[in-house]
């Protein structure tokens, strides 16, 4: 073989190793963008496993501020006439206690199975409300429906030794009173797509003889209450995307509905930091001075808030930067005996408009012997069905 056929074999060798290679490289390349891709999404799910674990532990805390769903979040809808979002504020249900007519000069009567009729009454009467008295067509984002205690009883015989025993024990109570509470924020879902559930304990379910300030919830049936319907609502693909429960830890929560700042504390001692009340004014001096301490501690601790949710005196009120509810248990022994003044059954209701915060609001009446209405008998069942028709 001369020189020259040499050269030319040695060339033609080069030349096919040289496309070997490049045909490797390319492979490599090849291999490389899709590594670059797997490694892109795994420090994607990383990330969304670093931020669902931070909203969780926020969520399971709720001691600065709860973690408010998206459509809470972005902007309000545009179009001329909004309203605003709903709260529906429930609290003192005392769903296991009972009332005797013979007690309160026959102006109520309270068990298990009127309490399940007013629980129903609630979600009916605010859906009319709020899809018929407010602007016809109107619309809604969704609903907030916070939960602010003393859902059910646990004193009564043990530390309330003056008071009857409840027609249902603690067991009984709280399959009662979680099914209620699922059929209420089901009922919500069905009607406007959203429920965004902020909670606290009362004192009536605590299981100690006073009432604690560290670690309140702890030993509370409210929030083995919100643990369970969160737990049982959870289990539905279709209601976990749509239903968020914030459970407090300690006596208070904190969110906001299109910035507008909510504190929400029961109003016992232990968490509103007093008590008592007055003859003629009622429960609004301890509740004001309570209220006046909670904003000196905010602006100290840079925790600011708009407005003020309390419950526990069953006495509907709107004071300026406070919400006081009413009950569902109504006028009972307790406040016959101490004379205070007749409140109906009713719980607090109102819109958060984007712009200019509370616009309005309304006491939802939930009894229809004591409002004059016609009685009705409801299930759940015929509720949903209700709430379809009308989404």
């Amino acid at each position: 073989m001369t020189r020259e056929e040499q050269l030319r074999k040695w060339l033609e060798e080069s030349r096919a190793r040289e496309a070997k290679l490049a045909k490797q490289v390319g492979t490599l390349e090849a291999k490389l963008r899709g590594a670059d891709k797997v490694q892109a999404e795994l420090d994607r799910m990383k990330a969304d496993a670093e931020a669902e674990e931070e909203r969780t532990v926020a969520e399971r805390r709720a001691i600065v501020e709860a973690v408010v769903p998206d459509w809470l979040r972005l902007d309000p809808p545009s179009r001329e006439g909004f309203a605003g979002v709903p709260t529906v504020f429930s609290s003192d249900w005392h769903g296991n206690e009972g009332v005797l007519p013979s007690d309160v000069g026959g102006v109520n009567e309270y068990g298990p199975a009127i309490f399940e009729a007013r629980a129903k009454e609630l979600l009916n009467r605010s859906v009319d409300l709020l899809n018929n008295h407010v602007r016809h067509g109107q619309k809604y984002p969704g609903i907030i429906a916070p939960f602010d205690g003393d859902m059910l009883d646990h004193l009564n015989r043990w530390i309330h030794t003056s008071e009857p025993e409840n027609p249902l024990g603690t067991r009984s109570g709280i399959d009662c009173v979680s099914e209620a509470i699922c059929g209420l924020v089901e009922g919500y879902v069905h009607a406007y797509g959203h429920v965004f559930s902020p909670c606290s304990r009362g004192n009536h379910g605590r299981l100690t003889p006073k009432g604690r300030y560290a670690q309140s919830a702890e030993e509370n049936l409210d929030a083995v209450v919100y643990d369970r319907v969160r737990a049982v609502l959870g289990r539905d693909p279709a209601l976990r995307k749509r239903v968020s429960i914030v459970v407090a830890p300690g006596s208070d929560i904190m969110w906001r509905a299109y910035g507008h700042r909510y504190l929400m504390v029961h109003g016992d001692r232990e968490s509103l930091g007093s008590a008592g009340g007055d003859g003629i004014i009622g429960p609004a001096g301890p509740i004001i001075r309570g209220a006046v301490r909670l904003w000196v501690r905010a602006s100290r601790t840079g925790r600011p808030f708009d407005t003020l949710l309390v419950g526990h005196y069953h006495q509907w009120m709107v004071l300026p930067g406070i919400i006081v509810n009413g009950s569902l248990k109504g006028f009972d022994a307790f406040a016959h005996a101490r004379g205070f003044a007749y409140e109906p059954p009713r719980q607090a209701m109102w819109l958060t408009h984007p712009k200019w915060g509370i616009t309005c609001h309304w006491p939802v009446y939930v009894d229809r012997k004591q409002t004059g209405t016609p009685e009705r008998r409801d299930s759940w069942v015929e509720v949903d069905k209700l709430m379809l028709e009308s989404a």
